[in-house]
């Protein structure tokens, strides 16, 4: 009654035009949208920490005693163009380490490498080159100003990429298990030279001491100030506007310059890390969220929905010669209907 009915088949269901194009996009914006999350979320805290927040009457101490206007804080616009640049760097950094370990063939490759220049582009035209002197001060070295620290940043994408691309593929010519390996299975490679990026990226605004950041004064601007007053500026983290300010050549300079050491306690305060550190985990769980889903989408998409495997194994099984010797044979049987 339902497969050798009488009558006409049934006409097959129409396909929604929604479904069309909702159906493969979704899981790649939400895979998107989770790595956006851990952004923000890290970004935002490494914030708080490097330009904290003082309470009113802190503010009128330091603008009363030392000249200082408060810094205004970052506008929500350019903290949303910020995680975004940010976040596409990272996604084309992904793409350009797996791309080539989901799909065979040279369009892959150059499919990865141009997300990721895609990712570079949106971090040096979104970001804000103050900005971006913060988040690549491991690499600004007097030597290399002022592009070291945004090149030298897109350069540790870089080779986070390629070397978590070449770590995963090392053993493949060499007979390895891959159940063998405890560092190359998988994403691992991935995340775990990302950490050691982020690692030297926000150590080095956490801790510039560590990592041989010299205060950013001129000779003419050290030469007035004290070894004390210096280490003060140092853990102060006074931008170049507050320095300006602090050093101007008026008649209240030398006034400023003592009571500097005295607000010491004030200034030299910095927030708890652990904020940062809990911020820097969930990062790299969401990173690694967001990337899972990225690959699951990428293999159904490919492999399942588009039936990729059903063809790979229909051209393994019947190679060109064997289809060629199949289509003579139906051929013949055309023209002979009694074989």
């Amino acid at each position: 009654a339902v497969v050798k009915r009488d009558g006409p088949p049934s006409p097959p269901p129409a396909s929604k035009p929604s479904v069309a194009w909702l159906s493969p996009v979704f899981p790649y914006v939400l895979s998107f949208l989770i790595l956006i999350a851990g952004v923000f979320v890290l970004y935002k805290a490494v914030t708080q920490f490097t330009h904290p927040e003082h309470d009113p009457l802190e503010e009128i101490f330091i603008m009363q005693n030392l000249g200082l206007r408060p810094e205004v804080a970052i506008s929500g616009w350019a903290l949303f163009q910020h995680t975004l640049a940010i976040a596409l760097l990272i996604a084309g950094t992904t793409a350009f380490a797996r791309l080539p370990r989901l799909a065979a063939g040279l369009r892959w490759k150059l499919a990865g490498f141009a997300a990721f220049l895609g990712g570079c582009a949106s971090y040096v035209f979104l970001v804000a080159e103050s900005s971006r002197q913060e988040i690549g001060a491991a690499f600004d070295f007097a030597w290399a100003r002022p592009f070291g620290p945004t090149y030298g940043l897109l350069a540790l994408a870089f080779i986070v990429g390629l070397g978590a691309l070449l770590l995963a593929r090392s053993g493949k010519h060499r007979g390895e298990e891959r159940r063998q390996w405890l560092l190359r299975r998988g994403m691992r490679p991935l995340l775990l030279s990302g950490a050691l990026a982020i690692a030297l990226i926000v150590g080095s605004q956490l801790f510039p001491g560590w990592f041989g950041r010299s205060v950013p004064l001129a000779g003419s601007e050290a030469a007035l100030l004290r070894p004390e007053q210096v280490a003060v500026i140092r853990d102060a983290r006074f931008s170049r506007a507050q320095l300006d300010q602090l050093l101007a050549a008026d008649a209240g300079r030398t006034e400023r310059l003592a009571k500097l050491e005295q607000a010491e306690s004030l200034l030299a305060n910095p927030p708890p890390v652990w904020p940062v550190a809990l911020a820097t985990a969930g990062f790299l769980y969401l990173w690694w969220m967001g990337a899972l889903i990225f690959d699951l989408s990428f293999v159904w998409q490919r492999y399942v929905r588009g039936s990729v495997t059903n063809r790979r194994l229909r051209d393994w099984a019947f190679p060109e010669h064997k289809k060629a010797k199949l289509a003579r044979g139906n051929v013949e049987a055309c023209r002979n209907p009694t074989t």
